[in-house]
């Protein structure tokens, strides 16, 4: 009951900071049709690429992939920051 009535509270907020934004215009034909589009030529791609490696290989794989091949920039972003911070001394 505390739940509900918390979730309440947070949604009647949430809705409240909504309601003052202005409406979006709606999207011209031409986009959302070069985004369909675009998301069939990827599903497509995918339904080629499960032909040889099973979609959960690929889902858990990928993130892996991301994380070599970005790692150095990674890293290099982590210790700036690190290094911003003066109470850590990091050289």
């Amino acid at each position: 009951m505390i739940f509900t009535g918390l979730m309440q509270m947070v949604l009647g907020a949430i809705k409240g900071i909504l309601s003052i934004l202005p409406a979006f215009p709606a999207t011209p034909a031409f986009i959302v049709t070069g985004v369909m589009t675009l998301f069939t030529w990827l599903s497509g791609g995918l339904e080629f690429l499960s032909f040889f490696v099973r979609l959960n290989t690929i889902v858990t794989l990928a993130p892996i992939v991301i994380l070599i091949a970005e790692g150095e920039d990674i890293y290099n972003m982590v210790m700036w920051v690190l290094r911003k911070l003066p109470f850590l001394n990091i050289n």
